[in-house]
């Protein structure tokens, strides 16, 4: 347990470095380029993430529990080459989509941002989907270190770049630049650990497709449940309030990943134990996880509150103060994303794919509809106060599967 521990706090040191780089790309960008060249990036950014959670369908998480099926078998070498063949077909698929219903709509469904910084964030699309698809094999195989340090890197090589931008006041495209060339060089990276941990010959496995496909198809929804709880708000703000609004609540996006570092290290350390030990062996670690997690972050959210009218300003400058309140509520949502993150492994492990994504297309959908309703009227607020009751609901949800976990293993022992 306590090399567990120990994992967890490399883990998380690494992620906080990546993403106090983030953080630092946030304030010298929201300086220099303000709220709309904010919302900006925030609106070329969330379009991709779309598109990546559509077209990746969730195979990353069919790999982790195909590894746990498949822990004594060499399976490492059929699954790679037909993720990186997924890939590639998805990417194509995402690309002439995106491209199709520019024409159509002439632009106006991407709220009339440039082509240019369109056509540089879909560069990315496959970078992101194999970031997904790698990072999993990785944890799977149980070098969540590898991934970090590939992570360390290419965010380090992202904040050169954009340090660079700034002082040549090269504006919004080359910021765009930097965080593609970041990308490629974490993807490259954690191709070339799989490669070294891979034996046989790499090949696309028509039967692993098969059942990755039909794996997919039952998880993915619990992707585009959650891509709806935390990105189409701020697609929403963008539509009907604004480039300045979307700058200042992709600010509170932000920062509240930026708080979820830690839970989002433990879920991935879980899954490298689950995918080992399997989701009733690896119990232990994820009950005494929930706990101490758990209390953590009402501490770590406390602080957070009652510091945020120093250091937003003191970072950000005077024009985002509209952020603080902003901030101060999505904090109340903390607590149902780190419980929800420490038992999606329990979810994966179990192989209940429908289970865990009709809960969460169920959820997304709430929130979805409460954000039609409330943005418009409330813009911001509306939408921050859809998430939190959205959280709500998924803290009583998982806390029933804890119980479900800790009764089966009282049992079983």
């Amino acid at each position: 347990m306590r090399e567990f521990w120990i994992n967890i706090v490399l883990t998380s040191g690494v992620r906080v470095y990546g993403y106090l780089i983030g953080f630092i790309t946030l304030a010298v960008t929201a300086r220099w380029l303000g709220p709309e060249g904010r919302g900006i990036i925030a609106a070329v950014g969330t379009w991709v993430a779309l598109f990546v959670t559509f077209s990746d369908l969730s195979l990353g998480q069919v790999a982790l529990h195909h590894a746990a099926d498949h822990r004594d078998r060499n399976w490492l070498a059929n699954v790679f080459g037909s993720l990186l063949l997924f890939c590639g077909l998805f990417a194509l698929l995402g690309w002439l989509t995106a491209y199709t219903l520019y024409l159509v709509t002439n632009g106006v469904l991407f709220d009339n941002l440039s082509p240019l910084f369109l056509l540089i964030g879909f560069i990315g699309l496959p970078l992101v989907i194999w970031d997904r698809y790698g990072s999993a094999l990785l944890t799977a195989l149980d070098q969540v270190p590898k991934y970090n340090w590939a992570q360390f890197i290419g965010r380090t090589v992202g904040l050169a770049l954009i340090g660079l931008a700034w002082f040549f006041q090269w504006g919004i495209a080359s910021v765009l630049v930097g965080l593609l060339i970041s990308q490629v060089v974490i993807s490259g990276i954690t191709t070339a650990y799989l490669l070294r941990y891979t034996d046989d010959p790499i090949k696309a496995d028509a039967s692993v497709m098969r059942s990755f496909l039909k794996g997919g198809l039952k998880v993915h929804w619990n992707a585009i449940g959650a891509f709806m709880v935390m990105y189409t708000d701020i697609l929403m703000i963008n539509y009907y309030r604004g480039l300045e609004e979307t700058g200042y609540y992709q600010v509170v996006v932000q920062m509240i990943t930026i708080m979820y570092i830690i839970p989002t290290a433990a879920a991935m350390m879980l899954s490298g134990k689950v995918s080992l030990l399997g989701p009733d062996g690896a119990w232990p670690y994820n009950r005494t996880l929930m706990i101490w997690l758990t209390l953590a972050m009402i501490g770590f959210s406390i602080i957070a509150a009652l510091s945020a009218p120093v250091i937003i300003p003191l970072i950000m400058g005077d024009r985002f103060d509209p952020v603080i309140p902003i901030f101060q509520w999505a904090l109340l949502a903390m607590i149902g994303m780190s419980f929800s993150a420490v038992m999606g492994p329990q979810w994966i492990g179990r192989g209940w794919f429908w289970q865990s994504s009709l809960l969460t297309l169920f959820i997304g959908l709430g929130n979805l509809i409460a954000g039609l309703i409330l943005i418009p009227i409330y813009g911001m607020y509306g939408a921050v106060w859809s998430t939190i009751a959205t959280y709500i609901l998924s803290l009583f949800i998982n806390g029933g599967l804890a119980i479900w976990c800790e009764v089966r293993y009282r049992r079983a022992k």
